[in-house]
């Protein structure tokens, strides 16, 4: 992380919610040099289940200091693979960024990701308490005061709300406006940490270890890769039809897999291998917001899934956010800490990139087809995937928001 800037700065920024967006934030605050206290709801943290933080994403953990910690930790993420579901090539094509001297994507448990950032932020100083719920928050002219749900209040020159897609603090920068509308799916996934997982992964091809695995049917999916250096962890996720997710999300552990067990019956190995290794299958919900008129009102704004839950398929909501993190963290630095001004900024510089690639990832989004039209489907992947899909990407990966004019005098 850069070192902040030599003089002290009066603001003092209270941040709601203590996940990736809301951690990041208080370390790209810290590395210009304003301090902040983070607020989140949950006594404990929750375990999650797997991501991948795209090239853009570790970036922004470069910056912090953190981007060769979560590499030594993750899996490396080089291609994408599809296949059919019984392992027969569709496509594959490159997943890196196109600057050859950067980290690409990596695969980890969203908690090791969790763990690196709160060691960093303690190392750093800041402050973290939990079993703060917000409650609701009122405005003044140049202060806010913020309720929690365990009766206490607190005075902020400023607030960020990286309280997730059920934002609390959205309620409020959006009060007046149109309701957002939010989408919700099922996403089903697991993690599995054993010993013998990697006999089952036994794939001729190498890289394939170092792939996002999609194996693809007219009506379901499933996804898998690795999430450790080591290839002891491997994290899985499927897409089923409605009414499968729909039981999925109502029985027990042992009922859940076995429903996963018969939808994948027959699909090639390692599927069904991964399905009985897996000791806790997640049943969650996505959230795909759709765009807000405004990030900001007064002295609060929104960053990561508050201001723009992203869908699935996108593969960016944890690199987004952090982008965010940055990206506000310079606007108010280069802005001589004037919230109004730097709100704006930040804004114009975000809006627009996001919601091109949630618009991008809603139409990759496959429904269920016929038998007929997947076929057809699957020879137009093969074709076009090799060519169009590391240039679709580049314009997301390479994107570096220290090499904005700009943000370069905040950094």
């Amino acid at each position: 992380m850069n070192s902040p800037k030599n003089y002290q700065r009066a603001l003092h920024v209270s941040i709601v919610g203590g996940g990736i967006a809301g951690l990041t934030a208080a370390l790209c605050l810290k590395s210009v040099g304003i301090s902040s206290t983070v607020y989140e709801a949950q006594v404990t943290e929750p375990g999650g289940g797997g991501m991948t933080i795209a090239p853009n994403g570790m970036k922004i953990l470069n910056h912090l200091g953190i981007g060769n910690r979560i590499a030594r930790l993750g899996a490396p993420i080089d291609f994408i693979r599809f296949t059919d579901k019984t392992d027969k090539a569709i496509s594959r094509f490159g997943n890196k960024s196109s600057k050859l001297d950067e980290v690409g994507a990596i695969a980890l448990p969203r908690s090791t990701l969790m763990q690196v950032l709160r060691e960093k932020v303690s190392e750093a100083g800041i402050t973290v308490l939990n079993d703060f719920s917000i409650d609701h928050i009122d405005y003044h002219h140049d202060y806010v005061n913020l309720y929690f749900k365990n009766k206490e209040m607190v005075k902020a020159d400023m607030v960020i709300g990286a309280d997730g897609a059920n934002s609390t603090i959205r309620q409020y920068v959006c009060d007046g406006q149109s309701t957002p509308k939010i989408h919700k799916s099922v996403v089903i996934g697991g993690l599995v940490k054993s010993e013998n997982i990697k006999s089952i992964i036994n794939y001729k091809d190498d890289s394939s270890r170092s792939s996002i695995n999609l194996l693809l049917h007219h009506d379901k999916s499933f996804g898998f890769c690795c999430g450790s250096k080591d290839e002891s962890i491997w994290m899985w996720w499927c897409r089923v039809d409605d009414d499968i997710s729909e039981k999925i999300s109502h029985t027990l552990r042992e009922k859940k897999r076995e429903l996963l067990l018969n939808a994948f019956s027959g699909w090639k190995s390692p599927v069904q291998e991964l399905l009985l290794e897996t000791e806790y299958i997640s049943v969650n919900h996505a959230y795909d917001l759709e765009p807000l008129h405004s990030w900001h009102k007064n002295r609060a704004v929104l960053i990561g899934d508050a201001a723009h839950a992203m869908p699935p398929s996108s593969g960016q909501g944890a690199s987004l956010a952090m982008e965010d993190a940055l990206s506000l963290a310079c606007s108010l630095s280069v802005n001589d800490l004037c919230p109004q001004i730097a709100f704006e900024q930040y804004a114009s510089m975000r809006k627009e990139r996001v919601e091109k690639i949630a618009e991008l990832a809603r139409r990759q989004r496959q429904p269920p087809v016929s038998p007929l039209k997947f076929w057809f489907i699957k020879k137009a992947l093969s074709v076009i995937l090799p060519i169009v899909g590391p240039r679709s990407n580049k314009w997301i990966y390479d994107y570096d928001p220290r090499q904005i004019s700009w943000y370069k005098r905040a950094i």
